[in-house]
């Protein structure tokens, strides 16, 4: 069976409530067609596919709405990455795509307003926030940060945070009935950003210098300064300057996914899909290049698996 060939099978699932939602549609879907666990598979491949269409479709009315080019747009769905990760992996990040498609609009919507925005548009704008800002939380927890440019814009801050609070409590309470649910869940996650795997560079960096600084438990240690770092940086790129400009606004937003994904204790090659999306308005050169570069490291798969020395 597929179960047999998980690599840790004492760990629950790490992913939100909304993931979990729909995994569980898939399998009801998918068990309608028939009894292989490539039914399932298939729905779930075309969920991602119309979340991905769904966000290209608001990104390029943003860009519209900024009179900006599609070329970025259209160099995206030409990009390798998002293609083998969505389309052939499959993996959950796909899922990020419609809301920040969707984020991208409202905010191009709301700048181009400028002075004319009156107060119950602003609470419109702030309600709508909220419900994305749920909506990326409940699917994968780090994206939330490119909220955070938000919060220094003239919006009703507690209307954004209270809906986001709200519908994600809402959602996951069915999850998270019993205490045990939710310690379980808490412990997925710190053993996620406790292992170095996956081109987490930054950690091992720091589990190597505090190794040869001789400091007592560097292997539990690093993980926790890596974290601190990585908040303190999402803190200023968030916070620390105002945005003035649309593209000042989608530069910090960009800039606070890329630093805590960079920063991560796993750098995911798939993980940089969100990141090109967000880069249509940017325009970073060097992050389609790096992100497509990383695809290189699944070169590692080629050569024999790596044995652990269980014994030690």
């Amino acid at each position: 069976s597929q179960y047999a060939l998980l690599d840790y099978k004492h760990i629950s699932t790490l992913y939100p409530p909304l993931g979990q939602l729909l995994f569980a549609f898939c399998i009801k879907t998918g068990g309608l067609i028939n009894d292989s666990w490539q039914a399932p598979y298939f729905v779930w491949k075309i969920i991602l596919l119309v979340f991905e269409a769904v966000g290209v479709y608001f990104a390029g009315r943003a860009l519209r709405l900024l009179s900006l080019p599609l070329t970025g747009l259209m160099f995206y769905l030409l990009l390798p990455l998002p293609v083998i990760e969505f389309a052939g992996q499959a993996h959950i990040d796909g899922l990020t795509i419609a809301p920040l498609g969707i984020l991208m609009y409202l905010c191009a919507q709301f700048f181009r307003s400028g002075q004319t925005v009156d107060s119950k548009s602003v609470t419109k704008f702030s309600v709508r926030i909220g419900l994305l800002t749920a909506g990326l939380f409940l699917i994968k927890i780090l994206p939330v940060v490119v909220v955070l440019p938000l919060l220094r814009l003239r919006v009703r801050t507690v209307v954004l945070l209270s809906t986001a609070a709200a519908l994600s409590l809402l959602l996951s309470l069915p999850f998270f009935v019993q205490p045990e649910a939710l310690a379980q869940f808490i412990s997925v996650l710190r053993f996620y950003s406790q292992t170095a795997q996956f081109n987490g560079v930054p950690l091992y960096v720091l589990l190597n210098l505090l190794e040869f600084s001789g400091v007592r438990q560097w292997w539990l240690i690093a993980p926790s300064v890596l974290s601190g770092i990585r908040a303190v940086v999402v803190l200023v790129c968030g916070f620390a300057v105002r945005a003035t400009t649309i593209r000042s606004l989608f530069s910090f937003m960009l800039l606070s996914l890329t630093v805590i994904t960079l920063l991560s204790s796993k750098v995911h090659v798939w993980y940089f899909a969100p990141l090109l999306l967000l880069n249509v308005v940017v325009g970073w050169r060097w992050l389609p290049v790096f992100a497509s570069a990383s695809l290189l490291t699944y070169a590692i798969y080629a050569g024999p698996v790596p044995k652990e020395a269980y014994q030690l």
